[in-house]
């Protein structure tokens, strides 16, 4: 697609940077600040800068990605890993037979119950 600005033809596509911070984000259901924030983490990759204002600026493939990530985030885990199974089994255990459990229980106590 091509569009007129001023007296110049420019050629717009999906990778061109025609949305801000604002509009990405509320495309993906998250706000601004949540998306500076993983940008921040480097949970995702920094968006592109408009050479005149500085600011943040996403195109239709940006924006794509965000949804995909914000669909890896939202995701639940389905499976367990054997290990982590196995500690909460023993966790639970070891809360059932003590009136009040701390969060991490006493590595003596913990080897008793493993045996």
């Amino acid at each position: 697609m091509q569009a007129m600005v001023g007296r110049a033809v420019i050629r717009i596509d999906d990778d061109s940077p025609l949305y801000s911070i604002g509009d990405a984000a509320r495309a993906v259901g998250r706000s601004a600040v949540t998306v500076r924030l993983w940008e921040r983490q480097r949970r995702i990759e920094p968006a592109r800068r408009d050479r005149r204002t500085g600011e943040r600026v996403y195109s239709k493939s940006d924006i794509e990605r965000l949804r995909a990530f914000v669909a890896r985030e939202a995701a639940p885990v389905s499976e367990v890993s054997d290990d982590v199974r196995e500690r909460l089994q023993r966790l639970r255990r070891w809360g059932a037979r003590s009136r009040s459990a701390p969060l991490l229980p006493d590595p003596k106590r913990e080897a008793e119950l493993i045996t």
